[in-house]
């Protein structure tokens, strides 16, 4: 195995692999606000459990290296460029990464949108924090709907049309328009992780409020004596 075989394997693992765990700990960490919204103190108490996070968080790195791990050992750069292996493999890790990184995310967001709306209905007790908690997470997910399905969506369907048309005779014109459109929603595949930052200044009055006490400290000129 040469040098840049390794790097083959390393990169396209890393790609699969930190996409995924990425993905996950979003999900774990939408999951324990939605259960501190909860009505029911039984529910409730599931969440902001930090030794449980820590268990969950665990597993889940752990999870996803092994559905990642087997590009550590399929691809390779024998065809002189970094291409998983051949045959029924290169098939599977095709609609495979499309089904982890382009379809599931979009549709876990939305359900926990439409469980978090239907929470969200439910009479509501006098307690000002659930209320609170409540509206700042049905934001959250609302926008990270809007972010998720053109960031996964176009992603999954250029992996599917990629495994389709493999076999396909295609002009030198044709191949170079696919390679603008693959790399545009590669980049565009990216949206989601590189916008949570914005996305939680935009839905926690908490967060925006000390963001600004920050920059208002950093930037206020004092007198001097």
């Amino acid at each position: 195995m040469n040098r840049f075989d390794k790097i083959c394997k390393i990169r396209y693992f890393a790609s699969l692999y930190t996409d995924a765990l990425a993905f996950t700990l979003f999900i774990l960490a939408s999951l324990d606000r939605l259960l501190e919204a909860q009505r029911l103190p039984a529910l409730r108490r599931w969440g902001g459990r930090v030794k449980l996070a820590y268990k969950l968080v665990f597993a889940c790195t752990i999870l996803c290296f092994l559905i990642s791990c087997h590009r550590l050992i399929l691809y390779s750069t024998s065809t002189g460029h970094c291409l998983a292996q051949a045959g029924i493999y290169a098939t599977f890790d095709n609609y495979f990464e499309s089904v982890v990184s382009g379809i599931c995310p979009p549709i876990i967001i939305l359900i926990q949108t439409i469980s978090t709306n239907v929470e969200h209905n439910k009479p509501t007790p006098n307690l000002t924090f659930l209320r609170k908690t409540d509206k700042q997470l049905t934001i959250m997910l609302i926008w990270q709907t809007f972010v998720a399905i053109p960031a996964f969506i176009p992603y999954a369907a250029l992996l599917i049309y990629s495994s389709i048309s493999t076999n396909w005779s295609k002009s030198d014109e044709w191949l170079a328009s696919e390679n603008i459109v693959a790399e545009t929603i590669r980049l565009l595949s990216y949206t989601f992780f590189s916008t949570q930052f914005y996305v939680l200044i935009i839905s926690s009055h908490g967060i925006r409020k000390q963001v600004l006490n920050i920059f208002i400290k950093r930037y206020t000129i004092h007198p001097t004596t």
